[in-house]
């Protein structure tokens, strides 16, 4: 046994292999850099490299994550590698899932990263700082993990580019992230812009005659659809129809002011309705159609509509009567017409007050409701057209309502997305008037969170530009700003300047704003009794046209100078009274400054904990509202109490 092992041994020992043949090991482990196993470069991955040295820096500078979140961010990074390529959007929506589940400020430190390569920076991919071992600390990333290996074999790969690649791969990446708004699905489509034009140019969107036949296909096969009947009044109204828009806007609400009862499920039930009547629908119903009405310049017809929809409002519906009230005054605002002058005419002479064979006529097509008016007639004059109200405006102050509720709410990702839709959809060349709107929301949000932020000598430009659009706007941020800076009688004088202008009632809410800092700075010059009295005049004043909102910041204003003055248990009673209208109506930045409130309140109380509760939710709070000087001085006022607190442990 043994010699046959060792003949078959020297037979093997004979067998030569060609030098050609043979692995040279020198080729394969020789050269690092040229040989090792790298990762192939994309845009996407550069963009996960940033997102993963965004983390690492949040990781070490700003505050560690705790173990479930990091946890849920190496498992979100696992699945991005494993997926493979991603367009920019699909990343930003990842990103934007960490900033919203694990912590604020991830969403604002990779966008702000992406617009410096926009900017002209270049991608530099080094991860010596990345897998670095600090002493003390828990690793973000450690070397031999997944995401150390694969860091590793990009940096590989990095390494070996020449200057010219380098340069094409950071050109790559910079179009990788602007062809990401060529598949945004909210963004306008350069070939069928027809969404974007139905509502800023209609003539640009499909012709009416093509809506119509759609219009009257639905009817037909889809009578649950009571949504066509708008659409189909818009076709009227833009083909000068008065009698047909009034009638396709009639016919949407009969149809939708019915809806099934909510006791119809209940069999037991004897005498039980299958549905019930929405009283709503029946006075917007009038409203709309008055202003119709109004448009096209009949004055009798709107006025009737606008006194039947007063009668159907009365005190059910305080927002239907407020609308009502503007058509009322708008309707009162238009030049006399034709049928005006007639009408005055008619009066002053009793003797022609016969109606005529062409006012006959009138009477009964406008009762058929197929009268063809003539342009002339009915046509408001160019300058009343511009004026109203048409599909951009509206359009675009919806828009920036939704941008001012998303800055309340702390939402900034939000904000900006909004913008940026609103100013790539209304420019300057396509409506002068919305884009001024745009402009001015921007301004004011910029200006809000510069001045949040302590940069105070950015906000002197930005006032020049509210102040061209909006100067009571101007006037009242001025004011915060001198009093930042600690020029408080400036700032008073400032706004006693303004005051008697702005005491009308068109303007109300604006000298109600007013009136709130004029009292906060009297406060600051110790007059407290005239600091409530102003803030009570204005709590009243909101209270009477039902502004919860306004009544709670006067009420929470109150408490504070009660708490400047030293009635601690006066300002605890009335912070405890506004909290509710503080949290249902107000802004983040009203509740955290209502926390810092609370908390000084408490701050000579036994209960150190529930003060410390207080100000880390204030904290929490201020963040999301992006008030850095607010969180400064919380943080601050949490490192006193664990001072007070140690020092009562050594004595």
């Amino acid at each position: 046994m043994t010699s046959a092992y060792a003949e078959w041994n020297q037979r093997q020992d004979r067998i030569v292999v060609p030098f050609s043949n043979r692995v040279n090991l020198d080729d394969l482990f020789g050269n690092v850099h040229a040989n090792v196993i790298c990762e192939r470069i994309t845009p996407c991955k550069l963009a996960l490299y940033v997102l993963i040295q965004i983390l690492d820096e949040l990781h070490q500078d700003v505050q560690p994550f705790t173990s479930s979140e990091h946890c849920s961010l190496l498992s979100t990074l696992y699945g991005m590698i494993e997926h493979g390529d991603m367009s920019y959007l699909e990343v930003l929506r990842v990103v934007r899932w960490m900033d919203r589940t694990v912590r604020k400020g991830i969403h604002k430190d990779f966008v702000e990263y992406i617009q410096s390569f926009l900017d002209g920076d270049d991608v530099v991919v080094q991860i010596d700082v990345l897998l670095q071992t600090r002493p003390n600390t828990v690793n973000f990333v450690y070397s031999k993990s997944y995401i150390g290996m694969w860091l590793k074999k990009l940096s590989a790969e990095w390494n070996q580019l020449s200057t010219q690649q380098i340069f094409d791969y950071n050109a790559r990446f910079i179009e990788w992230i602007r062809d990401a708004d060529d598949n945004d699905p909210h963004r306008m489509d350069d070939a069928e812009p027809s969404n974007f034009f139905s509502a800023v140019c209609p003539s640009a969107a499909l012709p009416d005659n093509e809506i119509m036949d759609w219009c009257q296909i639905i009817r037909k096969n889809h009578v649950d659809i009571v949504q066509v009947h708008l659409l189909e009044m818009l076709c009227h109204l833009r083909a000068l129809n008065l009698g047909r828009a009034a009638e396709s806007l009639r016919i949407f609400f009969d149809y939708s002011m019915f809806r099934a009862s909510d006791l119809m499920m209940s069999s037991n039930i004897r005498g039980c309705r299958l549905g019930v009547l929405d009283q709503r629908s029946h006075r917007f119903s009038c409203l709309l159609q008055a202003r119709l009405c109004r448009m096209f310049g009949d004055k009798k017809a709107a006025r009737l509509l606008l006194s039947e929809c007063v009668q159907q409002a009365q005190n059910h519906d305080m927002l239907c009567l407020r609308m009502a009230m503007v058509e009322l005054a708008s309707l009162e605002a238009m030049p006399p017409n034709e049928d005006d002058l007639k009408t005055s005419s008619l009066l002053e002479n009793t003797t022609d007050s016969l109606l005529t064979t062409e006012e006959l006529l009138r009477m009964i097509n406008r009762a058929a409701d197929t009268e063809s008016r003539d342009r002339r007639g009915i046509l408001i004059p160019i300058a009343e057209v511009q004026s109203l109200p048409s599909a951009g405006p509206v359009a675009v102050i919806a828009g920036v309502n939704m941008v001012y509720a998303a800055a309340m709410m702390g939402e900034w990702d939000r904000v900006t997305t909004l913008l940026g839709r609103l100013k790539l959809s209304f420019t300057p060349e396509l409506n002068l008037q919305a884009a001024n709107y745009v402009n001015l929301c921007d301004k004011i949000i910029l200006f809000d969170t510069t001045i949040l932020r302590g940069e105070w000598e950015k906000c002197t430009p930005l006032l020049e530009d509210i102040e061209s659009l909006d100067p009571a706007e101007a006037v009242l941020r001025k004011s915060i700003l001198l009093a930042a800076r600690g020029e408080l009688s400036t700032a008073r004088c400032l706004l006693e300047e303004v005051y008697s202008k702005y005491e009308t009632p068109s303007t109300v809410f604006v000298h109600m704003r007013l009136r709130l800092q004029m009292a906060m700075l009297n406060s600051a010059a110790y007059r407290w009794s005239a600091a409530i009295d102003m803030l009570e005049g204005v709590r009243e004043e909101a209270l009477a046209i039902e502004q919860k909102n306004i009544a709670g910041m006067a009420l929470r204003r109150i408490a504070v100078v009660q708490l400047l003055s030293g009635d601690n248990e006066s300002a605890i009673k009335s912070l405890d009274e506004c909290q509710k209208d503080i949290y249902t109506s107000c802004s983040i930045l009203e509740k955290a400054i209502h926390s810092i409130a609370l908390a000084e309140a408490h701050q000579n109380s036994r209960d150190g904990q529930e003060r410390l509760k207080i100000l880390n939710k204030a904290r929490a709070q201020c963040r999301q509202a992006g008030a850095i000087l607010f969180e400064k001085y919380v943080v601050q006022e949490i490192a006193f109490f664990y001072h007070e607190v140690s020092q009562n442990i050594f004595n």
